[in-house]
Order: structure tokens, then sequence, then C-alpha cells
């Protein structure tokens, strides 16, 4: 079983990161200018990557969604 069938959130949390990336880059300046910095960056990134993981292990996917992408 591959990592992305067990932690099937991880699609929507690194979907969410390419939008937060992007989003980040367009409004630079005014992030830099509220005090946004890299370590908030790294926290978002890393909250992420962390709900995402716990979320696939608390409502793991069902029987019927797997058996029916198999086939």
């Amino acid at each position: 079983m591959k990592v992305v069938n067990i932690f099937h959130y991880l699609k929507v949390g690194v979907a969410f990161l390419l939008a937060f990336v992007g989003v980040k880059l367009l409004f630079h300046g005014k992030l830099a200018a509220i005090g946004f910095t890299s370590a908030h960056s790294l926290y978002v990134i890393l909250g992420t990557i962390v709900l995402c993981i716990v979320a696939s292990i608390i409502f793991p996917e069902k029987k019927e969604v797997i058996e029916a992408t198999k086939k």
C-alpha cells in the first residue's frame, strides 16, 4: 500500500500549500509590513502537514472508495 493511499488527505494539504505559497509570493511586501516572517510560513506548512496526517488517521478512507479506485 502506498503512502498516498494511507494519508489520503495529503493531496488536499499539498494543494493548500501551493495556494498558500502563491498568495505569499503575491503579497510578500504587504505581509512583511505586518510582520509575517519565514518562521510563520514554516508554522503554516508544518501545521498543514500534521493536520492532514492526523485527519487521515482519524478519518480513514472507506473500503468502498478504495475498491472503486482499484478498478
